[in-house]
């Protein structure tokens, strides 16, 4: 057996999207910001992304977002991070994202919603993944919740190697089309301590882009 998924290395260094401009008013596309702050962090070596709770303003609404190297991306408890509607959304381009990183965290007790029912109702040929990881290793995935994703909630494939997901909640109601949980064709997986209820799989194992976990 193989031994338990290193866990990211997350340097010490914070950075708060509000101070980069990012408005929780649930109006505001939040993306140049976020991704302003997650670049910042990434050219300091790494660090935690906070997505603050500032009270009737924690709702930001963001286009897509890459991630980078040793940076955990932390939503707060009575945060939410979540898509633009269809109608303003760039085509099928997914709305968290990594390719071939290393040491990677989405984190938090708030949420991270995608609208689904843009989506859903009426139900389109072609959705963006909500959150997805390809060709990485170090990740970890714990405490949030998800919810109301176009369709997978996590996709995991394309060989990523060392992924820890724990304690989150996928809270998306159930019909919803293809909205699994998580799709896993990746290796040395660990997944806990979480609750999962979707329209579809909960966890599906193998499939494309990579080896079954």
């Amino acid at each position: 057996l193989k031994s338990p998924p290193l866990l990211p290395n997350i340097p010490t260094n914070q950075f708060n999207v509000a101070n980069l401009g990012a408005l929780g008013n649930g109006i505001t596309n939040n993306a140049v910001a976020i991704q302003t702050t997650i670049n910042a962090a990434a050219a300091a070596g790494g660090g935690t992304v906070e997505i603050p709770s500032a009270g009737s303003l924690s709702t930001y609404l963001s286009g897509p977002i890459v991630m980078s190297n040793n940076v955990n991306l932390k939503i707060d408890s009575g945060a939410m991070l979540q898509m633009l509607t269809r109608s303003n959304w760039p085509g099928t381009t997914t709305f968290i994202s990594g390719t071939t990183l290393h040491d990677v965290e989405i984190s938090g007790l708030g949420t991270i919603d995608g609208q689904g029912t843009n989506w859903w109702f009426p139900l389109a040929g072609s959705r963006p993944n909500f959150i997805s990881f390809s060709g990485c290793t170090n990740i970890l995935v714990q405490d949030v919740t998800l919810q109301n994703a176009p369709t997978f909630h996590l996709m995991l494939k394309g060989n990523n190697a060392g992924i820890t997901i724990q304690g989150i909640k996928i809270n998306t109601p159930d019909g919803s089309p293809n909205t699994d949980g998580m799709d896993l064709a990746s290796t040395n997986v660990l997944v806990r301590n979480c609750f999962i209820s979707d329209g579809d799989d909960n966890i599906e194992i193998g499939g494309s882009g990579g080896p079954a976990a």
